[in-house]
């Protein structure tokens, strides 16, 4: 394959999306599909949590297709490791079957033995967790390797890991052996149509590869969903007559990347200007450049530097679980988040660029529902929290007058992200102090908090989220609790509202409204180990044991307090696994079969989503 010239910057054209004013942001502006394709206008959102998430929604995908409903979705919107699984399906080369890339969909846990729990065949999903090199230490390892050895900038470490095992392995990304001059030509799009569009008006790139979103139905082959990438970007905010820093939701689609919204915030593109952000998506072969001028009919002329390589499906895939730069070296953690050029694109705009930051999509919003519901034609929304927490009751504090102390479901704590959609904290497990504020143990409105005196960045950032009315809030954390009967975990957790209202929100450009909306949280099941073989259950158990006395593991050497306090459920199936980057084989695929068997049970429920 041919390399762009390594010593020279490069001029290309692109096309902006505007997404101001007037126009209305729709999935089928992109992406005309027969309405009787999409009955329903049905979301499908896949949350961040690292392996888990991309195991989680492998046997959640492959349970949708068996019932064939995954190619009925309109979108797909996903975070961090739900991006690890989405990204590959929606972008897979056609010489992948879906079948080999799902895996088999397997009813019954009885059929379920250690001969085909232990099958990783090639160009199956599930290999790219099972491979020994996605080993936490040793992808630490490799990061450091590269930055020594300076064969790769800092910035783009993520990137060539996340390119090396999480997308290469289905012919999805061209390795440039770590070379920071070296940029091998990939880009992603739409459609065949828009590469021919793209290489007439950019001859320079008439040798690169772009990966297109599958959205066409082929023999074979299901039609794919319009994916949306969901990221974030550092930018900065006037608060009370101050610049603080603040993050915006970034959205890489198969057309364009970018922040939709205007009026979030600002960037700096030099010493003596800042800008607006927001406004519309900047096709991806050249999101990440310098603006040279406008050409007029939102179409534009800008410089790739040298040291730069074009944007592409590993850049987004990276900003998407950029979590490495946070963990790996907490001090240095901005050395180590991917950085991309960017400039507002909005016209009128002076020439430049400004070098941004890209941390973990997941740091501003986990579950990828705020990105999905800006797009308006989104009706119904079928989520699947797969993050890194399950639901548990707390026990009472030593003094039972406190507001924590309220009757159920005060005390029933769910993941610290799903709170946010309602506008409350997360769980507290203790007083907290904040400025001249003392919280009480559990759920606070961030209305009550005084934000700008807290440290914990993370309530910053994720305070804007709220989509759901908050009175909703204990009804819904009762449903999961209900459904999942308490304690026993016998069920799975589920909540489903055929007449869910959204509340505006600014920062996503979420439009006030009401949706079906069916949200799936993560959780061990009894009822699937019940019907487990005695000889996988007896794998099951040793694999448990062994487990046991590595809890918290890496994490409580790199952190004086886990980020997630010890929950009942560690030692069950499948939360033992949670801060695992590498699975054994055995174990990952139980466990895709395990999050399949949990969708397919839950099918009568979820087939109302797709009915007009």
């Amino acid at each position: 394959m041919d390399i762009l010239p390594p010593k020279e910057s490069i001029t290309i054209n692109g096309k902006l999306y505007p997404t101001t004013g007037d126009r209305r942001l729709r999935i089928s502006d992109f992406h005309p599909v027969p309405p009787e394709e999409t009955p329903g206008n049905v979301g499908i959102c896949f949350s961040g949590g690292g392996s888990v998430a991309l195991v989680s929604a492998l046997g959640q995908m492959r349970a949708l297709n068996e019932l064939g409903l995954l190619e009925k979705a309109k979108a797909i919107s996903s975070i961090s490791g739900g991006s690890w699984a989405t990204v590959p399906f929606c972008y897979l080369p056609e010489s992948i079957s879906d079948e080999t890339f799902l895996g088999k969909f397997i009813a019954n846990p009885q059929d379920l033995t250690l001969e085909n729990l232990g099958a990783i065949p090639d160009q199956y999903l599930g290999s790219a967790v099972a491979a020994k090199e996605m080993n936490f230490l040793k992808l630490s390892g490799e990061a450091l390797r590269l930055i020594n050895k300076k064969r790769v900038l800092s910035a783009r470490v993520w990137a060539v890991l996340v390119g090396r095992h999480i997308l290469k392995p289905f012919g999805l990304y061209a390795d440039n052996n770590g070379s920071p001059l070296r940029r091998v030509p990939t880009s992603f799009t739409y459609s065949e149509k828009e590469v021919r569009e793209i290489k007439t008006e950019n001859p320079t790139l008439k040798n690169v590869e772009f990966f297109l979103n599958q959205h066409a139905k082929r023999e074979g082959r299901i039609r794919r969903p319009y994916h949306l990438c969901n990221a974030a970007m550092y930018i900065k905010r006037d608060v009370n007559g101050t610049q603080k820093t603040f993050l915006a939701p970034v959205t890489c689609t198969p057309h364009g990347s970018g922040i939709v919204v205007e009026g979030v915030g600002k960037i700096k593109l030099n010493c003596f200007r800042s800008v607006k952000v927001g406004g519309g998506l900047v096709s991806n072969h050249a999101f990440s450049s310098k603006f040279q001028k406008w050409l007029g009919q939102d179409k534009f002329t800008a410089k790739v530097p040298r040291n730069r390589n074009l944007f592409s499906l590993v850049d987004a895939t990276a900003a998407s679980s950029a979590f490495m730069g946070t963990i790996v070296e907490p001090k240095k953690s901005y050395l180590l988040t991917p950085k991309f050029l960017h400039w507002p694109p909005t016209p009128g705009v002076k020439r430049g660029g400004s070098l941004r930051t890209f941390p973990d999509g997941g740091g501003l919003e986990v579950t990828g529902l705020p990105f999905l519901l800006a797009y308006d034609d989104i009706d119904a929304a079928l989520c699947f929290y797969n993050a890194l927490s399950t639901i548990f009751k707390a026990p009472k504090s030593e003094d039972s007058d406190k507001k924590s102390d309220l009757q159920y479901p005060w005390n029933i704590v769910v993941d610290p992200w799903l709170p946010s959609l309602f506008g409350y904290t997360p769980f507290l497990h203790k007083e907290k102090k904040i400025g001249p504020q003392t919280l009480s143990r559990g759920y606070q409105l961030f209305r009550d908090v005084d934000l700008h005196n807290m440290q914990t960045k993370s309530w910053y950032y994720f305070a804007k989220n709220q989509i759901f009315p908050s009175e909703l809030f204990p009804k819904v954390v009762d449903a999961l609790w209900q459904s999942s009967q308490g304690e026993s975990y016998q069920s799975p957790a589920i909540y489903f509202n055929d007449r869910m209202p959204v509340i505006k929100n600014e920062l996503f450009g979420v439009k006030e409204r009401t949706i079906k909306w069916c949200m799936l949280h993560y959780n061990p099941v009894q009822d699937f180990d019940d019907q487990l073989q005695p000889e996988v259950r007896g794998y099951l158990k040793r694999f448990v044991e062994a487990k046991q006395s590595q809890r918290h593991g890496w994490l409580k050497d790199l952190s004086k307090e886990p980020p997630y306090p010890p929950i009942p459920t560690d030692d069950r199936f499948p939360n033992f696994m949670l801060e695992d980057t590498q699975m054994d084989a055995k174990i990952m695929n139980l466990f895709a079969h395990f999050t399949a068997w949990n969708t397919y049970s839950q099918r009568e429920t979820i087939k109302k989503l797709f009915t007009k």
